[in-house]
């Protein structure tokens, strides 16, 4: 990871957690929930499409399956931390199987909207690599990119809560280059 990537990294979790702080204290008083810190689980599933125009011989454009499974800490009803897995699919290519995967560690930030639904933004760094989807040959630098997501949560109960994401993966390419997969997935979260 370069040191303009940290720096962004850096600024824009700082930019997440003043906006959590932020937030009008009328409003805070109607949504804050004395009990919302506290660990959760979840997992989450569905369709990610490969970009990969920078990296001659990959996709342009790949569709697939991919999931994801995570936990994380909720400071409070607006800001959290999460760390994950997740496996972005498995794309047949004139350059071969690719297959994406990697680990994630983001800020998320949660903007009630009305009742249940709630709005969330994350952004963090994600570890990452492509291999050969039959062989398990690895196509692409092991590398840390920046990556972001947007997102709309109802929380069914106090403890359980259904979501659906958009979050955007970098993979690193081998030589020159880079791959972008799009993740749009619907899941699943529990809260302790």
């Amino acid at each position: 990871m370069t040191r303009q990537h940290h720096q962004h990294l850096i600024a824009a979790a700082l930019a997440a957690s003043a906006a959590a702080l932020t937030v009008p204290a009328q409003a805070q008083s109607q949504f804050i929930d004395p009990q919302a810190a506290g660990p959760y689980v979840g997992v989450g599933a569905g369709a990610s499409r490969m970009k990969g125009e920078d990296l001659p011989g990959f996709p342009s454009d790949r569709s697939d399956f991919g999931a994801k499974v995570f936990a994380g800490y909720r400071f409070n009803n607006f800001l959290s931390a999460e760390i994950g897995g997740v496996n972005t699919g498995r794309f047949d290519t004139s350059a071969g199987s690719l297959r994406g995967q990697g680990m994630y560690l983001d800020a998320v930030g949660r903007f009630p909207l009305t009742g249940a639904l709630s709005a969330t933004g994350r952004v963090g760094a994600f570890y990452g690599k492509l291999k050969d989807g039959r062989s398990g040959t690895q196509l692409s630098d092991e590398g840390t990119n920046i990556k972001g997501g947007l997102g709309l949560q109802y929380d069914l109960t106090k403890n359980h809560a259904l979501s659906a994401e958009w979050e955007r993966y970098r993979f690193d390419g081998a030589s020159s280059g880079h791959v972008n997969t799009d993740l749009y997935t619907v899941g699943y979260k529990y809260n302790f």
